[in-house]
């Protein structure tokens, strides 16, 4: 008669009925009779992963007769994969101006995921570089590292500061403004150009602007607007008079030279010049 065997295995499962690092499966024996003669020596396991593991051992008794038994396990040593994924993508420039949600999504090809980081919201306060992270762990109780979002974050507006009227050589309006966060200005006039209601006079990285097309005696206002990389954006608005030396209107303009008008008049002044010297 074989003699019956017992297979075990050095400790009990990490989480869920799955081991996630190695373990000793050792077999025992019993004969009453003859009694027992040897076993398998214990076999350690450390992988690969799988879903159903079977290690098998046999013992004989000293008649030689043998007898095997087995332990079947599940084993997932790999931590799973995690992503970040933000609610919506950044602006053209990598920003964000307003909260941004960020969620991790994992993935276990052997145990499947258990769980994952809640999802994260950054809200504040306004930096160039910031993370957010979680990570995701699996049913076999593997904690992934860390993913981690990167992102650029601004929700406040631009200062614009000191916009008046400044002297122009010649004919024109010019006006000046500061501003340390914006990188784009945008001007536009009330009333605007060839008769439009308004007009976008400058756009650009410079704060200042000469306006030559203008008529002497209008008021005119300019909205200045100030924007940020973020998108971010504050405005702010000038009414400024042109004055009657700003530019010569078609309407005043003076009559073009003529050389026929210049002969004419230098032919009547020498008439009466010689009419007084014959006189």
């Amino acid at each position: 008669t074989a003699p019956p065997v017992d297979a075990s295995s050095s400790r009990g499962p990490d989480s869920n009925g799955w081991y996630n690092h190695g373990l000793t499966v050792g077999f025992s024996g019993s004969d009453g009779l003859s009694g027992v003669a040897g076993c398998s020596a214990p076999r350690s396991y450390a992988g690969p992963d799988s879903g159903s593991v079977t290690i098998n051992g046999t013992c004989s008794d000293v008649a030689g007769n043998p007898s095997g038994a087995s332990v079947s396990f599940k084993y997932d040593a790999t931590p799973p994969d995690v992503e970040a994924r933000p609610d919506r993508k950044p602006n053209a420039k990598g920003w964000y101006n307003r909260e941004v949600r960020v969620s991790f999504v994992g993935t276990d090809a052997t145990s499947g995921v258990e769980s994952c980081a809640p999802a994260a919201t950054y809200d504040g306060p306004d930096t160039k570089h910031v993370a957010v992270s979680g990570s995701c762990r699996d049913r076999a109780a593997n904690v992934s590292g860390e993913a981690r979002f990167q992102l650029k974050y601004d929700t406040t507006e631009p200062e614009l500061a000191h916009l008046r009227r400044a002297k122009l050589r010649g004919r024109g309006i010019l006006l000046r403004w500061a501003s340390d966060d914006a990188s784009t200005f945008v001007v536009v006039r009330r009333p605007g150009r060839e008769g439009a209601r308004s007009s976008t006079v400058y756009t650009g990285p410079e704060p200042r602007l000469v306006d030559r097309e203008v008529t002497a005696g209008v008021e005119y206002r300019y909205t200045v607007t100030a924007s940020d990389e973020a998108g971010n954006s504050t405005a702010k608005d000038l009414l400024v008079r042109s004055e009657s030396s700003t530019r010569v209107t078609s309407a005043a303009r003076p009559t073009p030279f003529s050389w026929s008008s210049s002969r004419a008049t230098s032919w009547t002044i020498s008439s009466r010049v010689c009419a007084a010297w014959a006189s």
